[in-house]
């Protein structure tokens, strides 16, 4: 049996901006539209491609990396 010994908190720490961020755009939508501020809406709609980007990341690294390989011609042929 292997020691499996790593932490898995960096996912939890991702998720976790992730949602704080998307939730503190959705304020400044709120906001913005409340009291017709530009400056809001676009600070919110900058912080949305933050959110983003937050997203993306994980697929971009393959993370969490999946458990099963799939067959594909590119593969076979390597």
């Amino acid at each position: 049996m292997s020691d499996h010994d790593h932490s898995h908190s960096g996912g939890k720490t991702l998720l976790f901006a992730l949602v704080f961020t998307t939730g503190f755009a959705a304020v400044e939508v709120f906001g913005g539209l409340i009291a017709d501020s530009l400056a809001l809406l676009s600070d919110a709609g900058h912080m949305l491609t933050d959110s983003l980007s937050l997203g993306l990341v994980p697929s971009l690294l393959g993370w969490p990396r999946s458990q099963h390989r799939v067959s594909t011609p590119l593969t076979q042929a390597c």
